[in-house]
């Protein structure tokens, strides 16, 4: 399955964002400066990827604040080859899924025995676009992955529930009719060579940043 590395991957669906203070067990050691702040679990789904989770802690490259990846997953190998080969985001295969039932949302890891239950507020939707950056281990120091975040953000109330221990309660966002825009990943100061699943490797020009936001993006700036 050829892979547009240069191009990037929009995800179009749902992405829920929980911030707790919950220990997940973190399956790669965190090398950077921490930041101060909570865990970070952003899960997603998505009509082509299927449903997928994020846990990452706050940490900063530089002086760049970033989210470093502990573990991700999503549902398959191919979607594991998709993300991993193409833009950079490493993961692992288990069971993750997706429920969604009115303004209730369920997230569930079984192998980590972690479980996500939101229920979003029924206040007015806020329009609104975010970038962040995702940082991951390469040789040669941090791999940074620019996000590009818009969507319709409702507030929710979140139950976690972490290798069967009391559901915790934390305050989270859903944003609904997302656009959720993957770059390839960078390395500062130096280009990255990415194998796609062709066998074919490119080089994505090395940035430090994560550009202007993408067009499909523009009516979400403020």
């Amino acid at each position: 399955m050829p892979v547009n590395t240069e191009a990037g991957l929009t995800v179009r669906g749902e992405v829920l964002v929980v911030a707790i203070g919950q220990a997940v067990d973190d399956v790669r050691p965190m090398p950077l400066p921490a930041l101060p702040g909570p865990r970070v679990l952003l899960a997603f789904q998505d009509a082509e990827i299927g449903a997928g989770l994020i846990v990452a802690r706050p940490a900063r490259v530089g002086v760049r604040p970033v989210l470093w990846v502990t573990a991700a997953v999503v549902g398959d190998h191919e979607k594991r080859v998709r993300l991993q080969g193409g833009y950079g985001l490493m993961t692992e295969v288990g069971r993750v899924s997706w429920a969604a039932d009115g303004h209730e949302r369920r997230v569930a890891w079984p192998e980590r025995e972690l479980t996500i239950s939101a229920r979003s507020s029924r206040r007015v939707a806020v329009p609104m676009a975010i970038r962040i950056h995702l940082a991951q281990p390469r040789a040669g120091g941090p791999m940074l992955l620019p996000l590009w975040l818009a969507g319709l953000v409702h507030h929710v109330s979140a139950r976690v529930e972490v290798r069967g221990g009391e559901p915790v309660r934390h305050r989270g966002v859903l944003l609904s009719g997302v656009h959720l825009a993957m770059r390839p990943a960078k390395q500062r100061g130096r280009r990255l060579r990415v194998v796609t699943t062709n066998g074919i490797t490119a080089e994505p020009a090395a940035r430090t940043d994560s550009g202007p936001a993408p067009a499909h993006l523009a009516p979400f700036r403020r």
